[in-house]
């Protein structure tokens, strides 16, 4: 198990601001046997991000396409890769150095054949300038979490995941999504893999506001996927984690409500409180949420406390 080449695939866009620290932290890794694939998606900075990553010559295996979003570059990554096990790391986060070294010992342990493992784990994240800030995940997951209930709770953070490429064989590939490509396919393979979390810190994940998940747009496709989940997932899969539907659905209305997702909110409370029962556990801050959903107010104060918080995050990076 120990000699299996694992394949960390970089899919960079315009991204010589930091591209070489995540190179650099792919290069360290303890497990010795890797290969890292740069896949620049259409770079239009001057040749810039470029002459990055040519500067590392043999130590990595570069490739160029047109711009096609992340999803066609970790596409043209496993397409290509040699190894038996597939790595994502973002141009703009960082492998601690025991990343797959840990995940690798990990799998030699478990009695699932590794082909039908997917494991994960936890992170933290860090300032633009690269300054600590909080871990991801404080006791909150169980190792052997179900499968849906790591992907309906997001715990999953796409640059800490180690996927056997066999699994990419039953599910497919990435689908062209310019920002939900991630939990789109975490939830085809939730569906034909074992879920293996690990609780250590593997990578660093920087917040900056740069990042195409911050838009009103990534905020929209991500409504639509997960309102598509919802129609997706069956009785069955919902009642293996949870005590009942409308238990999972109401839970899911205070998630998305939280996340200005306003039709995944609404379908979730509306399967939630489909029996008369139900409506007394309808709080009061419920009911004004879904007034200020009405009122398109809810999406407003998300989006600012969200820019807050990463302008106070970068100052606090800056002054250190």
């Amino acid at each position: 198990m120990s000699e299996h080449l694992v394949s960390i695939v970089i899919p960079v866009y315009n991204g010589a601001n930091y591209l070489r620290e995540a190179i650099e932290s792919a290069l360290a890794q303890t497990y010795p046997h890797c290969e890292i694939l740069v896949v620049n998606d259409g770079s239009t900075d001057g040749g810039a991000t470029e002459a990055i990553a040519l500067s590392y010559g043999e130590q990595i295996r570069y490739f160029v396409k047109e711009n096609g979003g992340v999803a066609s570059a970790l596409n043209m990554g496993i397409e290509n890769m040699r190894g038996d096990f597939f790595s994502w790391l973002s141009h703009d986060d960082v492998y601690m150095p025991e990343r797959l070294s840990h995940q690798i010992d990990l799998l030699s342990r478990l009695s699932s054949p590794p082909e039908q493992a997917f494991v994960f784990s936890n992170f933290a994240y860090i300032s633009a300038q690269g300054q600590h800030l909080w871990p991801a995940h404080e006791g909150t997951v169980p190792q052997n979490i179900h499968p849906m209930l790591a992907v309906f709770q997001q715990c999953i953070n796409g640059c800490t995941v180690l996927i056997h490429r066999d699994l990419f064989s039953s599910v497919g590939l990435f689908k062209a999504l310019p920002t939900t490509q991630d939990y789109d396919m975490w939830f085809r393979m939730a569906r034909r893999a074992k879920f293996i979390y690990s609780p250590e810190i593997t990578v660093l994940s920087r917040l900056h506001d740069s990042q195409g998940f911050r838009t009103e747009a990534a905020r929209q496709e991500a409504d639509v996927l997960w309102l598509r989940l919802l129609h997706d997932i069956t009785p069955q899969e919902i009642c293996a984690f949870e005590d009942s539907e409308e238990t999972f659905f109401a839970h899911m209305g205070k998630v998305y409500g939280s996340m200005a997702c306003r039709a995944a909110y609404c379908h979730a409370w509306s399967r939630a409180t489909a029996r008369e029962r139900w409506l007394w556990r309808l709080k009061p801050q419920v009911l004004l949420k879904e007034i200020m959903y009405h009122c398109g107010i809810l999406y407003k104060v998300q989006e600012w406390r969200s820019r807050r918080r990463i302008i106070a995050e970068n100052e606090r990076g800056e002054r250190k």
